[in-house]
């Protein structure tokens, strides 16, 4: 409903038919349509940043928690569109009943990633034009291309945005030459972690190939 008509325009009414429920268990469940858009933030919030978080879990390197975090992020998005919309961009026209679930939550949650220690690969080269960019600011930076995808309805285009976006990251808050260090390393991360889900996904196929070999031996 907000995407076609705007949050301004989502009353109980409006509510009540979407979800074909009589106004009387509206009220009960919600109170009033303060409530019901408040519920409607708070999940829409847990959607799109629960996985966010999982992904970015204290685990591996700052740059691949980072990268994860993103790929998590524009998924999400991806598979809920809609979603996104409601907490990312409508939230702007209901800030009370966003409040906490909004486009502001959402910048503090890849701040704080971003944030993170990030000792592994200290600051040892000035990033390029000068003191590197707070945190925050690139998480506006992130948020501000994901909005845009989401007005233009291509958010199936943002993970072609992530590499880039993570580069930007890791040069103005490592330094260019730690950065092409902790890339170095996340390509290789992956690597390793591509080889052993491949060598995983043959492991049953080399079992029922013994598992063969056996029963026809003992057939013979």
């Amino acid at each position: 409903m907000a995407h076609r008509d705007g949050i301004a325009q989502v009353g109980v009414t409006e509510i009540c038919a979407a979800a074909h429920i009589g106004r009387n268990s509206f009220y009960r469940l919600f109170g009033s349509r303060e409530g019901g858009l408040e519920y409607a933030f708070a999940e829409a919030f847990v959607r799109i940043f629960g996985p966010v978080e999982l992904a970015a879990e204290p685990a591996g390197s700052w740059l691949g928690r980072v990268d994860a975090a993103l790929g998590g992020l524009f998924e999400a998005i991806a598979e809920e569109p809609l979603l996104a919309e409601l907490c990312l961009v409508h939230s702007a026209g209901a800030a009370k009943a966003a409040k906490g679930n909004d486009l502001e939550a959402a910048v503090g949650v890849v701040a704080r990633i971003l944030a993170e220690d990030r000792g592994e690969h200290p600051d040892d080269a000035e990033p390029a034009g000068g003191a590197a960019l707070a945190p925050e600011w690139l998480a506006r930076g992130i948020f501000a291309v994901t909005t845009s995808r989401i007005r233009q309805g291509s958010t199936a285009k943002l993970p072609s945005h992530r590499r880039e976006l993570v580069l930007l990251a890791a040069n103005s808050l490592l330094g260019p030459d730690a950065a092409a260090r902790a890339l170095r390393e996340t390509a290789a991360a992956r690597q390793r972690v591509g080889a052993s889900s491949s060598s995983s996904s043959k492991e049953p196929s080399n079992v029922a190939r013994s598992r063969r070999a056996s029963s026809n031996s003992e057939a013979s």
